[in-house]
């Protein structure tokens, strides 16, 4: 590994990115890159607009700004020897005067072609183009966006779902408790979590998760009723009304230790998002132990679980798993962090190395 220190001091660097709120993908993975270069000795600035709901970064130093421009100034002014730039608009950070090298972690975006602003976010994903191809390196977050990637690649630095909550025997009870007090006990519940406003219900395949509950409901197999498709995720009063018509069951805008409990009293799950770069649904719901499907798609395959983009068939393993639920035993499958993070942490450290000798 290249040595963690400048002549005279650590290296310093800046990560930035447009949100760090507790909850938000992208804040979860900075906020454990952050750690693993704190604890390699390194001086760590987090850069972006602050709110009142961000992740501490214990051992960082926190600058509020929501320009690149203005992260360019901050790193010259604190002596940052390279910036990561985990969203957009700091990706341009590349642009500004005398800007310190940048290596950017790309978490991939959506088609902007299935969205009603797909004019506008035609033209941020050619100023991101722009922006990586200027960048020191650039680094994908798996290898689903990293195919896909409209400009070269350094590499992939994987996601992991370790940080997760687990399933484990001892929070039986806890199951058994939440199921009771939602009136689940006798139900068989099947969860989707994901964003469902109206702008992003289709690309995140609520459309799709209706449609296969109503193919398990046709095939009349279990009682009405005694199957229950619940949908957990960021909403508004219309998209929870919406939604429920659909004949879902709708759970908006969960705390995250909420949110566990519904992962814990929850039999199985699916998801049929259109596009993902990594899906932190599923990564939890793996960790939870749930049996788990999904739509086929690249950054899903990666997870070497069942996929499919048939409704049919999605409501007949919906119905195996309930018939099984009995006999299912139910096992947490993490994956682990550490090696990643100390991948990462080289990486910038030798990113930081040749910045020092250009």
């Amino acid at each position: 590994m290249p040595q963690a220190l400048k002549v005279g001091r650590p290296w310093r660097v800046m990560l930035a990115s447009s949100t760090h709120a507790i909850g938000q993908g992208v804040a979860v993975v900075l906020a454990l890159q952050a750690g693993a270069l704190v604890r390699s000795g390194m001086g760590v600035f987090i850069a972006g607009p602050a709110s009142g709901k961000d992740y501490s970064y214990p051992g960082c130093a926190r600058i509020d700004l929501s320009a690149p421009e203005d992260a360019a100034l901050a790193a010259e002014r604190f002596g940052v020897d390279l910036i990561v730039a985990l969203t957009p608009p700091f990706y341009s950070v590349v642009h500004a005067p005398r800007v310190c090298s940048v290596l950017a972690y790309d978490h991939g975006e959506p088609p902007a072609e299935w969205f009603s602003d797909h004019a506008e976010r035609l033209k941020l994903l050619e100023e991101k183009d722009r922006s990586l191809r200027l960048a020191m390196a650039v680094y994908a977050n798996s290898k689903a966006v990293a195919d896909e990637s409209r400009t070269p690649v350094t590499g992939v630095l994987p996601l992991a779902n370790g940080h997760l909550g687990q399933w484990s025997d001892d929070r039986l009870a806890r199951r058994q408790a939440i199921r009771k007090a939602l009136g689940w006990s006798d139900r068989f519940i099947v969860l989707n979590v994901c964003r469902f406003h109206e702008a992003e219900r289709r690309y995140k395949g609520v459309d799709t998760y209706s449609a296969v509950l109503a193919a398990v409901q046709q095939r009349g197999q279990a009682s009405p009723g005694e199957i229950v498709f619940v949908q957990c995720g960021k909403a508004q009063g219309a998209d929870v009304q919406a939604v429920s018509a659909a004949g879902l069951v709708p759970m908006a805008n969960l705390s995250d230790p909420q949110l566990i409990d519904i992962y814990l009293a929850a039999d199985a799950y699916a998801n049929f998002s259109r596009w993902e770069g990594y899906n932190l649904g599923i990564g939890q719901a793996l960790a939870m132990g749930l049996p788990t499907l999904a739509s086929d798609i690249p950054a899903h395959r990666e997870f070497g679980i069942e996929v499919t983009n048939d409704v049919d068939h999605a409501a007949d393993w919906v119905l195996e798993c309930w018939r099984e639920r009995a006999s299912f035993r139910r096992v947490a499958r993490p994956t682990h962090w550490e090696p990643h993070l100390e991948r990462f942490t080289e990486i910038v450290q030798s990113l930081c190395v040749r910045s020092q000798k250009v």
